[in-house]
């Protein structure tokens, strides 16, 4: 699947390689509304939690943000992305969502998502729960 398979009108995530999340439209993030283009930290390094610093740079972090293609569905999801930051844990998303592997060439589209934040997940973009395992702390 690619993003012109993609007919809803879903807020977009992109994952850049070896880096952070970008969230493609106007959010709400643990109740503050972002415009769009927020980078949010994925490598669990930055001293700007939950935004991109660079941190990803200096720490080595390397993950080619490779997405599964897969459309999950769900009935009635809110009208807009919302985004929870769950305490020590991931990036937690609900609403009309695509995100977009960082070459673009598979999405995965639902109404819900466990993003990591942590960096140590083996399910990058997706939390598997390793944050617990390496006592990962947002601040």
């Amino acid at each position: 699947m690619n993003d012109k398979d993609n007919d809803s009108p879903a807020a977009t995530i992109d994952i850049c390689a070896d880096g952070p999340l970008i969230v493609n439209t106007a959010a709400e993030i643990d109740g503050t509304k972002v415009d769009a283009g927020a980078a949010l930290c994925r490598c669990g390094q930055s001293s700007n939690k939950p935004y991109c610093d660079g941190s990803h740079n200096a720490a080595g972090f390397k993950d080619a943000g490779a997405v599964e293609a897969r459309r999950e569905t769900e009935s009635a999801p809110p009208s807009h992305l919302t985004v929870k930051l769950a305490k020590n844990g991931p990036i937690l998303c609900s609403g009309p969502l695509t995100v977009r592997s960082a070459d673009g060439s598979a999405t995965y589209a639902g109404a819900k998502a466990a993003l990591c934040r942590c960096g140590a997940s083996t399910n990058k973009p997706f939390c598997d729960g390793t944050h617990g395992k390496i006592e990962f702390q947002t601040g």
